[in-house]
């Protein structure tokens, strides 16, 4: 049974390093392997944090409608276990997307609540959101309208 629980936090660990080497669908098999196991647990954290994993790999190759649905999906679960951390990184990624897609006020949306998140935790991915933000709000000629 633990077994079980800890391949899935590996097969989710090595989707995550393969998604930074540039390696998306590679990603996807091992996310897709990780969330069946956490899904047979009924582990709500574990398939929260693998949704969001398989939606950044589609999102790194391309795929932004699929990469937007797992992320959402991802997001939902997070806000009903209330992971303030899995919300930020959700949001900050559909961020990422909508800013793909050429939607800058999307983006910028979603980038302000994952910055709420992050900073309410304390989390250190704050400062890259802000960043994020900060340089969209600046090209978009908004600077200073953070709200």
């Amino acid at each position: 049974l633990g077994d079980r629980r800890r391949e899935a936090v590996v097969l989710s660990n090595l989707g995550d390093a393969l998604v930074r080497g540039g390696k998306p669908d590679q990603a996807i098999a091992r996310y897709q392997q990780a969330l069946r196991v956490a899904r047979e647990f009924r582990d709500q954290h574990g398939e929260a944090y693998t949704l969001v994993g398989l939606g950044e790999a589609h999102l790194r190759a391309g795929r932004c409608d699929t990469a937007r649905d797992l992320l959402e999906q991802g997001l939902a679960v997070d806000r009903a276990i209330g992971h303030r951390w899995g919300e930020g990184r959700a949001l900050h990624l559909l961020g990422m997307l909508w800013d793909e897609l050429g939607d800058g006020r999307l983006a910028r949306r979603h980038w302000r609540r994952a910055l709420r998140c992050f900073e309410e935790i304390g989390a250190p991915e704050h400062r890259e959101v802000l960043e994020r933000l900060r340089s969209a709000e600046t090209h978009n000629g908004a600077a200073g309208n953070m709200s």
